[in-house]
C-alpha cells in the first residue's frame, strides 16, 4: 500500500477550510489583533495592580522593619558592653575608666530606645524597655556606691553584680520578643510579596501562551494560504540549487542527472564527470539493494584519497536510483580525533582511564591467556601539589610529561609482557601488565616502577627529584573486574601515602576497613583546629659534652575525642592528602613561637625552638609566614630553628636554595631532619645554608651492635662537622648509644634518653627546674 502523506493532507485539509477572498484574510487578522491588543490592556491593569502590593511590602520592609531589627541589635550590643564594663569595674576597681565608658554607653543606649519609640513596632514597648533600662541604671548605681566604699563590701557587691546579670538578661529577653514581633512581620511581607509574584509571573505565562497559540493558528492558516505555489517553486529548483550533489541513476547505474554541486565536487576531486563520486563496484552495490527488501542504503568508501558518503534511495514507480553524495573526509578526521582524545590523556597523550576499563574488561576475560595473573599498579606522584603551588601548571604539566616518558621507557625495555601505561589525570598513572608470572611478578615490576624515579628529571631548567607510592592489585586474586582492582590498587597506594611516600604495597583484605578508618579520621581532623585539640609536645636537644639544653623540638600531638592522644604519623599523611596541612602548619609554627617567647621572656630558655614545615609549607612563600609569625609573636628571629626533611629539600634543588636564603637573611637557624634517608649529593648539601644536620633515629637502632649503621652515623658527622654544621643524632635511648656517638664526634642527642616529648605546661616545668643531665 502506498504510504500516505500526513503532513500534505493536513495541508489540504487546512486548504479546504481557506476562505479565498483575500479581503476576508484582511478582516479576520484585524480581529486577531484586536483580541491581542485587549489582552495586553487586561495584562497590564493587573501587573500594575500587583506591583503597587510588592511596592507597598517593600517600603514597609526597608522603612519599618530593618531599621527596628537594626535597632534592636545595637542595643543589646551596647547593654552587654555596658555589663561587660561593670565587670571589669568589679574586677580593676578602676572607678574613674568605668565612670567614663558607663556615661558614654548609657547616652548611645537613651538615645537607641528614643530611635526605638519612634518606630511603629517599638512604640507598644518603648515605655516598658524605658523602665526596665531604668531599674538596671539605678542597679548599676547602687553597686557603684558600694564599690567605692572603703573597704568595699564585696559580698553586698558581688550580689549586687548577679542582680545587674539578671536585670540584663531581662532587658534582652524584653528585645528579642520584640526582634521576633518584627520577623514575623518581615515573613508576612515575604509571604506577601512572593505570592504576588507567583500571581504576576502565572499571569504573564497564562499571557504569552495566549498570544502564541494565536500566533500559531494564524501561521498555519496564512502559510496554508500561500503553500501550494511555494512548494511547486521551492520544488523547481531544489535539484539545481542543492549545494550537495545529487544525482539520478538508471537500474544500469548510468548517471542519468547530475546537478551543479555533483559536477564541482568531481573537478575538485582532479575528475571530469561526476562517475567519480560513485563507488567502483557500483553496479553490484545496485542489484543488492533492488533485490533488499528495504529501499535505502547509506555507502561509505575511499574516491581519490578523499571519503565518500552516499546514501542510495531506490525508487521502483520511477525505475531509478536517486543518490545523495557528501565528502565527509573532514568529518571522518574529526570523528576520528574525537575518538582519540575520548581515549588518550591531552597532555601525555598516554591511554586514559576508560581506555584502561575497556582494556581491562577485554583482557582479563580473554581465553588464550592461560592462566596468568595481571597486575593493576595505580601510581600517585609524592608531593606534586608542591610543585603546582610553588611553581605552576606550566612546570608541573612538563614534569608529568618527563615522568611519562621515564616510565614508559623503562616499561617498554623490562616490565614484563605486554605492560602499558595509563594517566588517569593529574599526577596519577596506572600501569596494566597482564602477562605477569610468579609470586614476584608484580614486587618485580614495582620495583622497576619506582627506580625509574631514582634518577632527577630536569624539566624548565630545573633538577626535579620525584617519588612515586605505587598500589598493587593482582588478577584473580584481589578482583576480576576493572572497577574492584582500581579500588584496591587506590587502597594500597594510599596507604604507602599514608607511611611517607615513595614506596609500594600490594593490597590487603584489611585495608578496606583501615580506608573507612581513615575516611572517618579526616572528618575529626576538619574540626581539630577549631575544637582545640591540636597540642604541641617539646622533646629537649641536648649537647653530649655539657649536658645543657641547646634547644627543644616542637612535636604535634593530636588530643583525639574518642582515640586519645595521636601521634602525627597517624594523621599527618592525611592532613598533606587532603590540604589541611598549611592550616594544622601554620597554627603549630605559631603556637611554638608563642610557647618560646613566654619562655625566654621568664628566663626559662635561651635556645632555639625547632618546627618541622611540611613540604606544601616549604614551596607556599614560607618566608613570608615565618616573618609574619615573628612580627605576631616577637620573637627573635635566631630563636626559630626551621627543620625541613631531606626529600623535601631534595625535591626542586633551586627553589630549595632560594627559600632557605631567605630565611637565613632573616636570621633563621636551618636543619636537615630525618638525614640519611633521602638521595642528597654533596654536590647540593653544601649549597644549603644550613646550621645543623639531624640524623634519622632509624640509625641508633643497632648502633652500637651494626657497623653499616655506625659507619653511616660516623660518615654524617664527619660529612656535618665539614660543612661547619653541627650534627645531631634522634632516637637516643642508651647510655652505650650516648657513648658510641662521643666517640663519633656527635655535638647534640635528642632522645628518651634525655626525656620524652612533653606537653607544654611539663616542659616549662622542666625547665623551671634547671633541669642539667649528669655526665658519665
Amino acid at each position: 500500500m502506498p504510504r500516505t502523506d500526513r503532513p500534505g493532507a493536513l495541508l489540504a485539509a487546512l486548504r479546504s477550510k481557506l476562505p479565498l477572498p483575500l479581503q476576508d484574510v484582511r478582516l479576520r487578522m484585524r480581529a486577531v489583533y484586536v483580541v491581542i491588543l485587549a489582552l495586553g490592556v487586561l495584562f497590564s491593569v493587573l501587573v500594575l495592580a500587583y506591583s503597587d502590593q510588592v511596592l507597598n511590602a517593600s517600603r514597609r520592609l526597608v522603612r519599618t522593619d530593618l531599621p527596628a531589627l537594626s535597632q534592636i541589635a545595637a542595643l543589646k550590643l551596647e547593654v552587654v558592653r555596658q555589663e561587660a564594663a561593670l565587670y571589669d569595674y568589679y574586677a580593676t576597681g578602676d572607678r574613674e575608666r568605668f565612670r567614663r565608658e558607663y556615661g558614654a554607653r548609657e547616652q548611645t543606649i537613651l538615645a537607641q530606645l528614643r530611635l526605638l519609640a519612634q518606630t511603629p513596632v517599638g512604640q507598644a514597648r518603648a515605655a516598658g524597655l524605658r523602665a526596665s533600662y531604668a531599674r538596671l541604671d539605678a542597679l548599676t548605681d547602687e553597686l557603684d556606691g558600694i564599690l567605692a566604699q572603703t573597704p568595699v563590701d564585696w559580698s553586698s557587691a558581688h550580689k549586687g553584680l548577679l542582680r545587674v546579670g539578671g536585670l540584663v538578661r531581662d532587658f534582652n529577653a524584653e528585645l528579642d520578643v520584640l526582634a521576633d514581633l518584627v520577623q514575623a512581620q518581615v515573613m508576612e511581607s515575604a509571604d506577601l510579596t512572593e505570592s504576588t509574584v507567583l500571581r504576576m509571573g502565572r499571569l504573564a505565562i497564562l499571557f504569552s501562551m495566549g498570544v502564541f497559540l494565536i500566533a500559531v493558528l494564524v501561521g498555519y492558516y496564512i502559510k496554508a494560504y500561500f503553500q501550494e505555489s511555494v512548494e511547486r517553486r521551492r520544488l523547481a529548483v531544489f535539484a539545481e540549487r542543492n549545494p550537495n550533489p545529487v544525482m539520478r541513476l538508471s537500474l544500469a547505474g548510468e548517471i542519468v542527472y547530475a546537478n551543479p554541486a555533483a559536477h564541482e565536487l568531481a573537478r575538485r576531486m582532479g575528475a571530469e564527470t561526476p562517475r567519480v563520486l560513485l563507488p567502483a563496484d557500483l553496479p553490484a552495490r545496485l542489484r543488492d539493494l533492488k533485490d533488499s527488501p528495504q529501499r535505502y542504503e547509506v555507502w561509505r568508501y575511499e574516491r581519490e584519497g578523499r571519503t565518500i558518503e552516499c546514501g542510495v534511495h531506490f525508487l521502483p514507480d520511477l525505475a531509478s536510483f536517486h543518490a545523495y553524495v557528501a565528502d565527509v573526509t573532514e568529518r571522518r578526521l574529526a570523528e576520528e580525533k574525537l575518538a582519540y582524545h575520548a581515549y588518550h590523556h591531552p597532555l601525555t597523550g598516554l591511554p586514559n582511564r576508560r581506555m584502561f576499563q575497556e582494556v581491562v574488561e577485554q583482557t582479563l576475560v580473554a581465553p588464550e591467556r592461560g592462566g596468568l595473573r595481571a597486575g593493576v599498579f595505580l601510581l600517585g606522584l609524592d608531593r606534586f601539589k608542591v610543585v603546582i603551588d610553588t611553581l605552576g601548571h606550566d612546570v608541573g604539566d612538563q614534569l608529568l610529561k618527563a615522568v611519562a616518558t621515564r616510565w614508559k621507557g623503562v616499561l617498554g625495555r623490562e616490565a614484563g609482557r605486554g605492560a602499558t601505561l595509563y594517566h588517569f589525570g593529574g599526577d596519577l598513572f596506572a600501569v596494566l601488565a597482564p602477562g605477569l608470572t610468579g609470586e614476584q611478578g608484580p614486587v618485580m615490576t614495582a620495583e622497576k616502577l619506582l627506580g625509574a624515579l631514582a634518577r632527577p628529571l630536569y624539566v624548565a631548567g630545573r633538577e626535579f627529584f620525584v617519588s612515586v607510592s605505587v598500589g598493587v592489585a593482582v588478577f584473580p586474586v584481589d578482583g576480576d573486574d576493572a572497577i574492584t582492582l582500581l579500588r584496591k590498587a587506590d587502597a594500597a597506594m594510599h596507604r604507602v601515602k599514608r607511611h611517607g611516600g615513595r614506596g609500594f604495597q600490594l593490597y590487603k583484605p584489611e585495608m578496606n576497613a583501615l580506608a573507612e578508618q581513615w575516611m572517618a579520621l579526616e572528618g575529626y581532623l576538619r574540626h581539630a583546629i577549631d575544637y582545640g585539640e591540636l597540642r604541641l609536645h617539646y622533646q629537649p636537644q641536648i649537647d653530649l659534652r655539657t649536658g645543657r639544653v641547646t634547644g627543644l623540638e616542637a612535636l604535634l600531638r593530636w588530643a583525639h575525642p574518642q582515640r586519645g592522644l595521636l601521634a602525627p604519623g597517624e594523621f599527618i599523611a592525611l592532613a598533606e592528602e587532603s590540604g589541611m596541612i598549611a592550616q594544622i602548619g601554620e597554627w603549630a609554627l605559631r603556637e611554638a613561637c608563642t610557647d618560646a617567647r613566654r619562655w625566654r621572656e621568664r628566663g626559662l630558655l635561651n635556645a632555639p625552638v625547632a618546627v618541622n614545615v611540611s613540604g606544601r609549607q616549604f614551596r607556599a612563600d614560607l618566608p613570608a609566614l615565618v616573618s609574619s609569625v615573628l612580627q605576631d609573636t616577637r620573637l627573635a628571629p635566631e630563636a626559630l630553628e626551621i627543620e625541613i626533611t631531606e626529600s623535601i629539600a631534595m625535591q626542586d634543588v633551586e627553589g630549595t636554595v632560594a627559600m632557605l636564603d631567605r630565611l637565613k637573611a632573616m636570621g633563621v637557624r636551618i636543619a636537615i631532619d630525618d638525614f640519611g634517608t633521602g638521595f642528597s649529593s654533596l654536590a647540593y648539601l653544601k649549597r644549603f645554608p644550613l646550621d645543623k644536620l639531624k640524623l634519622d633515629q632509624s640509625f641508633m637502632r643497632h648502633l652500637t651492635t651494626d657497623e653499616t649503621d655506625a659507619a653511616i652515623a660516623r660518615t654524617v658527622a664527619t660529612l656535618g662537622h665539614a660543612l661547619r654544621l653541627r650534627v645531631l643524632a634522634e632516637g637516643v635511648e642508651t647510655s652505650e648509644q650516648r657513648t658510641r656517638l662521643l666517640s663519633l664526634e656527635y655535638d647534640e642527642a635528642q632522645g628518651a634518653l634525655y626525656g620524652l616529648p612533653m606537653a607544654a605546661d611539663e616542659i616549662e616545668a622542666w625547665l623551671g627546674r634547671g633541669k642539667r643531665l649528669a655526665l658519665p
